[in-house]
């Protein structure tokens, strides 16, 4: 008889402008503790801390609204639910280009004019709509996993750093373990348990300041 797959108790912080990459075989819980993160799994035991609150049914949508995700059954909406600005239509055409969806689709009146496009381009869409989103939090569940060779070098070297600079906490499960040294901590799971961590040190990179380390804190404990 098979038994029923649970995560192990775990406690993590994750911190602003920080890049956390979490790796691990299928079945090692990789996925099950992004879910619990992006509180799309609500935790049988323990709890998640956004800024050292608890998080609970009174503020769970509240915390959502954080976070901007994109799993691997993600769905793409050609609308844009947000006003747009000047400066938006300028990164959404930077992102375009950087993206390769230059001629694929383009941004018109709110909409994106095509959404029907090979898997790699799809998802390449979803990342420039979850970048506008601007939220505090994001969570990529194996996104470069089908792309290109490029856009891989462009997402790992560029775009995450980009979001960092920004003081975005990033969470990315990945195998693509050629860019490790893309992410500030790497978290090794296996079989349901947290079975060690990568992380860098200040000779590899500039230390986070003290005080960006206490803001938007989010906390997984379980």
């Amino acid at each position: 008889q098979e038994r029923a797959f649970a995560l192990e108790p775990v406690t993590l912080t994750f911190l602003p402008g920080q890049v956390n990459f979490i790796v691990g075989g299928n079945g090692s819980g990789k996925s099950t503790l992004s879910k619990l993160l992006s509180l799309h799994y609500i935790p049988a035991a323990g709890k998640v801390y956004f800024d050292q609150n608890p998080i609970d049914d009174s503020n769970r949508q509240q915390a959502r609204s954080r976070i901007g995700v994109i799993y691997s059954n993600y769905f793409l909406f050609k609308k844009l639910y947000r006003s747009t600005t000047t400066a938006d239509s300028e990164q959404i055409n930077h992102y375009l280009k950087a993206l390769g969806l230059t001629g694929k689709t383009e941004f018109i009146d709110g909409h994106f004019t095509a959404t029907r496009l090979s898997d790699g381009q799809r998802r390449r869409l979803a990342l420039l709509v979850a970048l506008l989103e601007d939220r505090d939090i994001y969570i990529f569940d194996e996104w470069a996993a089908d792309q290109d060779p490029e856009f891989k070098r462009i997402f790992y070297q560029e775009i995450l750093q980009d979001m960092k600079r920004n003081n975005k906490l990033v969470i990315v499960i990945t195998h693509d373990d050629r860019y490790f040294d893309c992410a500030d901590r790497v978290i090794f799971m296996e079989d349901g348990k947290m079975i060690g961590e990568q992380i860098k040190t200040a000779s590899d990179a500039v230390a986070t300041d003290h005080a960006v380390q206490k803001q938007n804190r989010a906390l997984f404990e379980a």
